[in-house]
């Protein structure tokens, strides 16, 4: 009886492990809170990020976690990886080295070949959709896209609709959300991202009424309060502009 593994026990081995990058994404997600700012109408309205230094240690913790875990498995169970998850293996270590270098373009070009080696995996899709956010890249939708298909979670739609905002594809955010929002009208997420498309197109009173409801559906929600304000604000309704931010300040003064 042959004790060698067969091609699909290794890549089931692998495609297991890899959707582990899911569980090590919310593990390793601690970002930091940044000042806010009233959004300007002639700006994408976008969320935002933490700062680089934070950004490049939690990637390199994501990174090398991933390629400890693999290897535990693969030793575990004595199924070595094919050839093709080696060399994907790989780009992926030499990403996290020069990322810790903070040589952004040359971790860049190694998760792209990470990318098209590996099986399909959340993680590994949401660290190759932020570094190409970094860099403006058009291919960051594409690549955001397939992590929301691969794990719909809140975070993988607001990386998306920044990715959309980034690109300046507005119509399609908009037609995008307010798919979701028909389909899920209770969902607070989905009203506020579809308010910040309308708000990039500059439709500010459709973008006003989606805040609202965001209001109404989370009364408690700091984001919500804030962006009503910024519209209310916009549109010349002052006094209740005034009011909807002393809320969301006093949701979360880290606002101010």
């Amino acid at each position: 009886m042959s004790h060698h593994p067969t091609a699909e026990a290794r890549d089931m081995t692998a495609r297991t492990s890899l959707r582990l990058l899911a569980v090590l994404d919310v593990l390793s997600s601690t970002p930091a809170r940044a000042k806010r700012l009233a959004p300007r109408p002639d700006s994408p309205l976008t969320h935002f990020t933490s700062p680089r230094g934070e950004t490049c240690r939690l990637m390199n913790w994501l990174l090398l976690c991933v390629l400890a875990f693999l290897s535990a498995v693969a030793q575990a169970q004595n199924l070595p990886l094919s050839e093709r998850h080696e060399k994907g293996m790989a780009h992926l270590k030499q990403a996290a080295v020069h990322s810790q270098a903070q040589r952004d373009h040359e971790a860049l070009v190694e998760l792209e070949k990470a990318y098209e080696l590996l099986p399909p995996s959340y993680g590994l899709s949401k660290l190759l959709g932020e570094a190409y956010l970094k860099t403006n890249n058009a291919r960051a939708v594409e690549v955001l896209s397939q992590a929301v298909e691969l794990n719909p979670i809140p975070e993988a739609w607001e990386n998306l609709a920044k990715a959309l905002a980034a690109n300046r594809r507005f119509d399609k955010a908009i037609e995008m959300f307010s798919e979701k929002a028909n389909t899920e009208p209770k969902n607070t997420l989905f009203r506020l991202l579809l308010g910040e498309a309308y708000w990039n197109r500059s439709r500010f009173q459709d973008a006003l009424q989606q805040f609202r409801l965001a209001v109404e559906l989370s009364s408690d929600s700091a984001r919500a309060h804030f962006r009503t304000g910024y519209a209310q604000q916009l549109l010349g309704d002052s006094d209740a502009a005034k009011q909807s931010l002393e809320r969301a300040l006093k949701l979360d003064p880290d606002h101010a």
